[in-house]
């Protein structure tokens, strides 16, 4: 998909284009998140709930369906077919190539980062801080407000200055998110508005940019190998990482007493996907975008 994406989309407005789509796509699923919290903490009994959320898979392949007849409607940009033939040669050539590995490095070690506690946010909301399900999709909703709004002035940066400065820029910001976890408590939960904002703008940001970047580094001809590649190294990273996580979880002690204050159990793991996050942005310096500006640049937008 990422490939006939970037064949449809010319590369001059590709960051506005998907800033737009991204908005949009935010859009949606704030609405859906938000109907489904409260659908699901307002149904009687957990029988119910079971039939609801049955239901709302059956909406969400009706929906699937929908998008599969409209995509038959859009043109192939190129109408001619270009056979490639499959070889394990192809197949380690973008791992052999020097010219993505600092982004391979910056994959490898970013989704170690974010797949340790990537998946445990919402069940630190649930189990600790003892919030519903109408106010996680609250939380979630205004995420998506924040991402759709900040999208298409990421977009036209990205247009601009290149994939490479944004990436750095939101992947040290980010490398922050996890440390505002340690302050949301049951009676205070205004810390998880800031996550909000700083989560919203910079992950949308970063999305785009992640997004932008494998197609400006993968040679055309060669594009679907190097993104397969590319996805394959994160794939495993985060996937690895997000078992660690669980496994670290299990063998932490419930609460962790630290300068008269009272850590939780997934909030150490969010401190070390925090360092660990900080780390994998330094790497982010070794990317090699052709014409893309310098960090500072960012400053002069």
């Amino acid at each position: 998909w990422s490939s006939w994406m970037s064949e449809l989309v010319p590369k001059r407005i590709r960051g506005r284009y998907f800033g737009r789509r991204t908005a949009l796509c935010m859009l949606g699923g704030a609405l859906t998140a938000a109907a489904t919290g409260c659908v699901i903490d307002h149904t009687p009994s957990d029988q119910a709930r079971g039939v609801v959320l049955a239901s709302l898979q059956i909406v969400g392949c009706a929906a699937g369906l929908v998008t599969t007849a409209l995509m038959l409607r859009q043109h192939d940009p190129r109408p001619e077919r270009v056979l490639v033939e499959l070889s394990w040669a192809r197949i380690l050539q973008p791992l052999r190539d020097p010219a993505p590995r600092g982004f391979l490095i910056y994959l490898a070690s970013w989704n170690t980062a974010m797949g340790l506690a990537g998946s445990y946010f919402s069940l630190h909301m649930l189990r600790n801080l003892k919030l519903g399900f109408t106010l996680i999709a609250l939380h979630s909703t205004a995420l998506a407000v924040v991402r759709m709004v900040a999208a298409p002035g990421w977009g036209r940066t990205l247009d601009r200055l290149g994939a490479r400065p944004v990436l750095l820029a939101c992947s040290f910001g980010i490398s922050a998110v996890p440390f505002i976890w340690l302050f949301p408590r049951q009676d205070c939960l205004w810390p998880l508005a800031i996550d909000v904002v700083v989560t919203g703008v910079l992950s949308s940001g970063h999305s785009l940019a992640m997004f932008n970047l494998p197609l400006a580094l993968a040679p055309r001809a060669q594009r679907p190998f190097y993104l397969a590649a590319f996805s394959t190294v994160a794939g495993l990273a985060y996937s690895l990482a997000t078992l660690a996580g669980g496994l670290l979880t299990q063998a932490l002690p419930d609460e962790t007493q630290w300068v008269g204050y009272t850590l939780r159990d997934l909030q150490l793991v969010f401190v070390l996907s925090g360092l660990l996050r900080l780390a994998a942005a330094f790497t982010a310096f070794g990317i090699r975008e052709h014409a893309a500006r310098d960090l500072g640049a960012l400053w002069t937008v």
